[in-house]
């Protein structure tokens, strides 16, 4: 037979009033205090939320509440005003401890637990009262600390732990050298103030052109120790990696020639060989700004710089002829090609040399112009020229200047597009040397 739901929910409230008067009964023979087993069974039946903190304000408890008792009785259902009640009633405290990561923590000679990845361990429900802390860790200086609590206090502390071992801190020039550092423990790269247990440990430096440098380092309990590696550039390497470049150059591998040339400078920025060698290859590879500025090291320091050029010229015919131009300190030289009916100058000194400029020719071609005085005469100054387009320029059938009648063989020189920086180069560097 089914028993109507409110003679069930009557049968509860019956029941949960029976307990009740019985607790008011035994507590009117002793007032005694509310338990923590009959706190849980009162939540667990459901008593009236009302009710039940009443009883909690009116008789108390004989337990030291915790907030973990609140966090388990509100699990089992505790009402809001059970829940007020019993929270007035909590007076232990909380500690946030701030300490080395993983260092152990002992509270009142009882394990509390570890501190987290950060170094931080929450330690609550603290009595209220003075206690004492002690935090180890392998490795480090222990430390014992007392502290007072106060009645629901929420308390911070930091215990830093100072390391017992060696602090290690090992540099190098240049900066971006290697470094290894093996022992009771090993490390790579720059050291700031690293850790290290006592004991004897093999330090390493090393880079790319550098000879290599290795040391053996003992290491003391609370000692420091600091040092900075300085690399010496290794001229074999250097020599040998020079050798290379011009190689690279001579065989018209241009890109090679910068990235080795490049290297020689990083390790010896003196080296007007690889100045040289780099002002070459990147005047070949288009890099005008880069030429200009180690053809002038280059130069400076004693070495020449040679340049392929087209030397072009119209005597009823137009034609090129390929020549390298050897720029020194003094003078510029040229060379023709054999097998080529060039006839210019072997050279041109700079105490002759009028202010090299751009000019278009009648068909429209923009060239390279170097003047110079061949020769003082009594009463006339005497100007000849030299007219210079790139490699790579091509003579082309019909006249770009559709009104040219100049170019008896109707003719002009297509240039690269790239002619006139390779010309305002050639400028400012010979307007550099012939203006010291």
């Amino acid at each position: 037979m089914k028993i109507p739901r409110v003679m069930t929910v009557t049968g509860r409230i019956f029941s949960m009033l029976l307990l009740l008067c019985l607790v008011h009964s035994q507590a009117e023979a002793q007032r005694s205090k509310l338990t923590l087993a009959q706190i849980s069974h009162l939540i667990q039946i459901h008593a009236p939320d009302g009710l039940v903190a009443d009883q909690v304000r009116e008789r108390g408890i004989n337990f030291a509440a915790t907030h973990a008792n609140i966090v388990s009785w509100t699990a089992e259902g505790a009402g809001p005003q059970t829940l007020a009640a019993l929270t007035a009633l909590v007076q232990t405290g909380s500690l946030m401890l701030h300490t080395e990561p993983g260092a152990t923590v002992s509270l009142d000679g009882k394990d509390a637990g570890a501190a987290d990845p950060i170094g931080v361990l929450s330690l609550q429900d603290v009595p209220p009262g003075s206690h004492n802390l002690v935090v180890t860790k392998a490795g480090f200086h222990s430390i014992n600390r007392p502290f007072t609590l106060a009645d629901r206090e929420s308390s911070q502390l930091a215990l830093p732990l100072v390391w017992a071992g060696g602090l290690l801190t090992i540099s190098a020039l240049p900066a971006n050298s290697s470094i290894s550092v093996t022992g009771p423990v090993s490390f790579s790269g720059p050291l700031n103030g690293a850790r290290c247990p006592p004991g004897t440990y093999t330090v390493a430096v090393f880079g790319v052109g550098y000879s290599p440098q290795t040391e053996s380092i003992t290491l003391a309990a609370d000692q420091r120790y600091q040092k900075t590696f300085r690399l010496v550039v290794d001229s074999q390497f250097l020599a040998a990696t020079l050798a290379h470049a011009q190689a690279a150059l001579g065989g018209g591998n241009t890109d090679s020639a910068i990235r080795l040339s490049s290297q020689v400078l990083s390790l010896d920025s003196s080296s007007t060989s690889a100045h040289k060698v780099l002002a070459e290859a990147s005047f070949l590879k288009g890099n005008y700004p880069l030429f200009v500025d180690n053809a002038h090291a280059a130069i400076q320091g004693g070495q020449s710089v040679t340049i392929p050029l087209l030397h072009a010229h119209d005597f009823g015919k137009l034609s090129v002829d390929s020549v390298n131009a050897t720029i020194s300190s003094t003078a510029v030289t040229f060379v023709c090609s054999p097998g080529t009916e060039c006839k210019i100058p072997e050279s041109v000194n700079y105490s002759t040399m009028e202010a090299p400029i751009v000019i278009t020719d009648p068909s429209g071609t923009r060239m390279l112009r170097i003047l110079w005085v061949a020769g003082p005469r009594e009463f006339i100054r005497v100007l000849r020229q030299l007219d210079f387009v790139p490699v790579g320029s091509q003579i082309v059938n019909g006249p770009r200047n559709p009104n040219m009648s100049i170019f008896s063989s109707g003719k002009h020189l297509a240039t690269p597009r790239d002619a006139v920086s390779q010309y305002e180069a050639v400028i400012n560097l010979l307007k550099e040397l012939r203006n010291p």
